[in-house]
């Protein structure tokens, strides 16, 4: 029976229905409010309620005495649902609140779910940094680093993708910002790094896309200040999903202005889809982005800088673009959503005491230095696993039907499966028997494959399959 994981936040954006695509069998998202999930525990004794964007539970507060009895009144609850059973995952997403409300009641209620909650998940290592530093949890023990899944076969198929990655784009002298308009994102601020000199001197344009989210003042401002600037183009309003990436794909690359952030979907998709991006030079964004294209990082605070990576990104060799794509889908072939789907999927099961999984676990993988506590979540078990241990004779015979892939698949898949480092285990063996403990150095040497080799690698798997299936013919 499928079990309804309770979110205390549910949007409309792939973010969430991306965590369930792996799992659906056993686990469906369901918005609700606390009370609803008090209440399916007490009639079925197993529930989930998952909370994301605790700042929205202000949403509605107009005074600090407002916000001050919510948090009070929805942590009793919570202590309740917890007394009763039931099991609390929190998602940390952002730094603070977008736009600065009730910061301090906020920050109260963070330490709060650090302690209620059974297990906290975080995007990446920089979040644990701040994790730590407002709640003051030093049992890093419940603390998962799950990252934000990608975005293949959302806006457009995956095999698209591969194919038309690192292509030279339409509009090569054009920046893109792409996204919400809102006052957090730093789009005045953009505007100003990119004066009017610097852009017609390069022959550059800046396009702004997106709907605002709401009549924010700045935007009035904003729009009246670039009134005499025909290089800066605005489309408010909602892309249809399946232009997205068409249009992500048709200039220089993307600009990301804001920097006070612990993830962005949009950086996802850009590393998903293999476009080029301008970020800030944050731990978060060398985290995400590969060292090929940290040339491409600005320090926030120096416009110089940022006209520094315009310049290169628009300059940059057709070359350094394909390299920068590849690496950037090898980097998000390790956030596949199914990996990371059924990453949570075995979250939910272990809380819930179930045992006996479907899919079958892969390694846990720890980070060291202070952090050995963290699991960075385990990985799935490739089903290319079964045709490694058992070779090309385990896809013929008389049960083939049912297991054998299209030699395109089989090859991509080893592809996806080496890139997350599962195949590649090996790696650790060697270097543990060399006298290499540091965890560090054994992730490192997995991350060795690069996009590039990945590249070589499925073309080289692929040219056997065909070969092998011709002899078998």
């Amino acid at each position: 029976m499928k079990i309804n994981v309770i979110n205390s936040r549910v949007y409309g954006n792939p973010y969430q229905k991306l965590l369930y695509a792996a799992i659906g069998s056993r686990y469906q998202i369901a918005s609700g409010t606390l009370s609803k999930a008090i209440r399916q525990q007490l009639l079925t004794k197993r529930s989930v309620y998952h909370i994301h964007w605790e700042e929205s539970f202000f949403a509605k507060c107009r005074s600090v005495a407002q916000a001050v009895r919510v948090r009070r009144e929805f942590i009793e609850a919570l202590g309740q649902y917890v007394s009763f059973g039931g099991k609390v995952v929190w998602t940390l997403h952002n730094i603070r609140p977008h736009e600065g409300r009730f910061t301090q009641t906020f920050l109260s209620l963070r330490k709060d779910l650090a302690v209620l909650s059974h297990r906290i998940l975080v995007h990446n290592r920089s979040a644990l940094t701040i994790l730590q530093e407002q709640t003051g949890l030093s049992d890093l023990s419940k603390v998962t680093v799950l990252p934000h899944p990608a975005y293949f076969d959302i806006y457009e198929p995956a095999d698209k993708t591969m194919i038309l990655a690192g292509a030279p784009p339409a509009n090569p002298r054009t920046l893109l910002y792409f996204g919400l308009i809102r006052a957090y994102k730093g789009i005045p601020s953009l505007v100003r790094k990119l004066p009017r000199e610097f852009m017609v001197s390069q022959k550059l344009s800046l396009h702004i896309c997106g709907q605002p989210l709401r009549a924010d003042s700045f935007l009035a401002d904003l729009l009246e200040q670039s009134r005499n600037r025909p290089e800066i183009k605005y489309s408010l309003d909602t892309v249809p999903t399946d232009e997205v990436a068409d249009l992500l794909r048709s200039n220089a690359g993307l600009v990301i202005p804001y920097h006070n952030v612990l993830t962005s979907g949009v950086t996802v998709l850009a590393l998903t889809l293999g476009v080029p991006t301008i970020a800030p030079n944050t731990s978060a964004m060398r985290e995400l982005f590969p060292e090929s294209s940290h040339h491409l990082l600005f320090n926030p605070r120096s416009p110089k800088d940022f006209r520094r990576a315009v310049l290169a990104l628009v300059n940059m060799p057709i070359e350094t673009r394909q390299k920068i794509a590849r690496d950037y889908i090898g980097q998000a072939l390790s956030y596949h959503p199914q990996e990371i789907s059924n990453t949570l999927g075995e979250i939910y099961d272990g809380l819930l005491g179930f045992t006996d999984s479907s899919e079958p676990l892969g390694p846990r993988c720890f980070w060291p230095q202070g952090l050995d506590d963290v699991i960075m979540g385990p990985r799935a078990y490739s089903q290319f696993h079964f045709f490694l241990e058992n070779g090309p004779e385990a896809t013929c015979g008389p049960n083939a039907a049912s297991t054998t892939l299209s030699n395109a698949q089989l090859a991509l898949e080893l592809v996806r499966a080496t890139l997350i480092g599962n195949v590649r285990a090996g790696i650790s063996d060697e270097l543990i028997s060399n006298g290499v403990k540091d965890a560090n150095k054994l992730a490192t040497e997995r991350a060795k494959l690069d996009g590039v080799y990945a590249v070589q690698l499925y073309a080289d798997i692929l040219g056997r399959l065909d070969l092998h299936s011709k002899d078998e013919g």
